[in-house]
C-alpha cells in the first residue's frame, strides 16, 4: 500500500503541472491514472478534475514538502543522532501550510534543544 501511495504522489507531481501548462489533455491523465497507477475510473475522475479544476497547483506544492520534509529526516538523522528517537514523530505536528524553509528553522532552534534538555 505505501509504494501505491508513492506511486500516486510522483503521478500527482507530474500529472498537475503537465495539464496545468496544456502539455497533456485530460483523456492521457486518465489513461495514465488507470493504466499505470492502476486507479479506478472514478479514483482518476476526482484527481483530474482536482487537478484541472478544484485545486490547481495543490499536488507539486505538496510533493514539493514532502521531498523537503524526507530531506530534512535525513540530515536531521546525520546532525542529531543523540535526539531521543521516540521524539522523532513529533517533529512534524501533522497538516497544515507550513511556510518553505519554517519547517528546519523550527527543528533546529525549537525542537532539537527541546529534545535535548529533556522536556
Amino acid at each position: 500500500m505505501s509504494l501505491d501511495l508513492r506511486l500516486l504522489r510522483a503521478a500527482r507531481a507530474f500529472l498537475d503541472p503537465e495539464l496545468q501548462s496544456g502539455k497533456l489533455q485530460p483523456e492521457d491523465a486518465y489513461r495514465i491514472l488507470q493504466k499505470d497507477v492502476m486507479l479506478s475510473h472514478a479514483f482518476a475522475t476526482e484527481e483530474v478534475e482536482r487537478y484541472t479544476f478544484d485545486s490547481p497547483g495543490q499536488a507539486n506544492s505538496y510533493f514539493y514538502g514532502y521531498t523537503r520534509l524526507l530531506e530534512l529526516r535525513k540530515r536531521r538523522r546525520r546532525r542529531w543522532a543523540r535526539v531521543r528517537p521516540e521524539a522523532v514523530p513529533r517533529l512534524h505536528p501533522g497538516p497544515g501550510a507550513v511556510a518553505a524553509g519554517s519547517d528546519e528553522k523550527a527543528v533546529n532552534e525549537i525542537f532539537v534543544p527541546q529534545q535535548r534538555s529533556g522536556r
